[in-house]
């Protein structure tokens, strides 16, 4: 959150380090245009370079805050959540920068068809388990030295050599926020501390207790 509203830029991690293993990886019905790679070599040379050179952001279009989400994605009580459009997602980011914002589609990875060689898309599917987190990504691609292609040598153990796990992208904080929410489990002083991160920044935005404050005061979380 600081780094969004002080230096006006997103963090993106790396596909390739979330917990969920298929991220990034191809389906296996992924259809393949005619290539230089052969299906075995876009498998074995081109998905672990795809994997670790394009870095994505996570948002939920939910209607609704879920404590779970908060829970799981928060991590810790000292935790916020930036309230936004589809629109001004787009809006906020630089197009300068090449770079995707997609909804993701939920499937069996295992058996859903891709048509066209369109690796992307491999970031855009997630498997039906996470369909109640709704989400909406920003996909960037972070090539190492700017090279689109994989060594031809890769045995499928490929490194990225400088061991680049994050990105900053640039975006318009002032675009891109509507309302800051803070955790329902939030301390005292917290709500105070993030408006004045804002203030110190030029921004001037709501900042508000999560809707479930209340509730969670009310049936503690077991």
């Amino acid at each position: 959150g600081d780094g969004a509203t002080k230096e006006n830029c997103l963090y993106l991690h790396r596909s390739d380090l979330y917990p969920d293993k298929l991220e990034g990886t191809f389906p296996e019905k992924m259809v393949f245009k005619e290539s230089a790679f052969s299906r075995r070599n876009v498998l074995s040379i081109y998905e672990p370079y795809f994997k670790q050179t394009h870095f994505v952001s996570c948002w939920t279009i939910r209607d609704e805050e879920v404590l779970k989400m908060w829970e799981t994605f928060g991590r810790v009580t000292e935790s916020i959540v930036v309230k936004t459009t589809f629109r001004k997602l787009v809006d906020s980011l630089d197009p300068v920068f090449g770079y995707e914002v997609v909804k993701i589609k939920y499937d069996d990875h295992f058996q859903t068809e891709v048509s066209g060689y369109y690796p992307k898309e491999a970031l855009s599917i997630k498997d039906e388990e996470f369909h109640d987190e709704k989400e909406v990504r920003i996909i960037a691609n972070n090539p190492f030295g700017h090279s689109e292609q994989p060594p031809l040598d890769n045995d499928g153990t490929w490194e990225r050599p400088d061991g680049l796990t994050g990105t900053i992208w640039p975006i318009s904080a002032e675009e891109l926020i509507d309302e800051i929410r803070i955790h329902p489990r939030a301390k005292e002083g917290f709500l105070t501390f993030v408006r004045n991160v804002l203030s110190d920044a030029g921004l001037s935005k709501n900042v508000n207790l999560s809707e479930l404050t209340e509730q969670v005061k009310v049936k503690p979380l077991t």
